[in-house]
């Protein structure tokens, strides 16, 4: 699991998803009186779990001053949310883009795609979700094997070849194969920029350069039906 930053007028938070803390309506309301001591009125953004989000916590958030929630949907496809074993289902995700929206926070979609039993199918499910609920903005990303997750720590050689590796969730027998990374050389194993990515996983439906061409196709056919701009981020991403 990765942690993220984000910044505050200048300052740069460490946090994780915000509300895995049971006593985040209180720490909502401490940041609130901060606030007042020193007569500011900050904007702030945090991650949360959309399977925990509830209303209190969404008016807590407001009153403190985040205006942005950023959550890890990952995907609107039903059997990939189960093959990466994410506790949050559909359901889960629009109630928490419902809850946001009735309490003016806005929600960046952080999605993925390139999971075991990944197909065109699943990708277009996930493009049609985000298309129904329409987030504010959104990051969609194509995975690969990290050290210290499942894909990567429960893979085993494929077909004996030293530098390809197949990783199978045994529930559903659905497979990702994924290729060597040198992480201390290769700089777009997590992101790149729209029109540079790289894959370096597929599946048993979608080759590397499918599942690069369905992730362009997504996010630029989401973007101009949600007139959402393009990521300024990207460049500092690379960097």
């Amino acid at each position: 699991h990765m942690s993220r930053t984000y910044g505050v007028e200048g300052f740069m938070l460490y946090d994780d998803e915000l509300n895995v803390n049971t006593q985040m309506v209180d720490l909502m309301g401490l940041i609130r009186d901060a606030q007042d001591s020193v007569g500011a009125d900050w904007r702030l953004r945090g991650f949360i779990k959309a399977q925990l989000f509830s209303e209190d916590q969404a008016a807590a958030m407001y009153a403190a001053g985040f205006r942005w929630i950023l959550v890890g949907f990952e995907s609107g496809s039903p059997r990939i949310l189960e093959n990466i074993n994410k506790r949050a289902t559909l359901e889960d995700n629009n109630r928490c883009l419902a809850i946001a929206r009735r309490h003016g926070l806005k929600v960046k979609a952080l999605m993925s795609i390139g999971h075991p039993g990944e197909s065109q199918e699943t990708v277009s499910a996930t493009r049609d979700w985000l298309l129904e609920v329409a987030p504010d903005d959104f990051d969609i990303t194509i995975i690969t094997t990290y050290p210290g997750t499942p894909y990567y720590d429960y893979a085993m050689p494929f077909n004996g070849q030293d530098n390809t590796w197949v990783y199978e969730y045994e529930k559903t027998g659905d497979r990702l194969y994924s290729q060597e990374v040198n992480y201390t050389q290769v700089a777009d194993y997590y992101k790149g920029a729209p029109g540079e990515y790289r894959s370096y996983v597929y599946t048993d439906h979608l080759s590397a350069e499918r599942l690069v061409a369905m992730r362009d196709w997504v996010e630029s056919s989401v973007r101009k039906r949600l007139n959402i701009p393009d990521n300024p981020s990207a460049a500092s991403v690379l960097y």
